[in-house]
């Protein structure tokens, strides 16, 4: 995923309304989840040792992007940033791109 498009924001954003709505839920860390294809949102777990983890305990709806395994990006309150270089990039609110649907 070396460049990020909208077709790519368009169906994180569709992933993300499924993870709102309807997602699965890992068994044994209660973790909820949902993937389509390499595409994969997953909660970030609040009992790690990272500052998503610190945001999500205190509140924050934190939800890491995955692209083939690798963490490409991370939704915090409905905002999707993606990793570039070593801070983040703000790409799009979900929001938005689920309202122009």
């Amino acid at each position: 995923m070396r460049k990020f498009t909208e077709e790519m924001a368009q169906i994180i954003a569709e992933l993300y309304e499924m993870y709102k709505t309807n997602p699965s839920v890992y068994e044994k860390s209660k973790l909820k989840y949902v993937e389509r294809g390499y595409l994969k949102l997953i909660e970030q777990n609040p009992h790690k040792d990272s500052p998503y983890a610190i945001m999500k305990r205190q509140g924050y709806d934190v939800i890491q992007v995955l692209y083939k395994s690798f963490y490409v990006g991370v939704i915090i309150n409905g905002v999707l940033f993606m990793y570039a270089g070593k801070g983040l990039k703000k790409v799009a609110n979900l929001e938005d791109i689920k309202a122009k649907v």
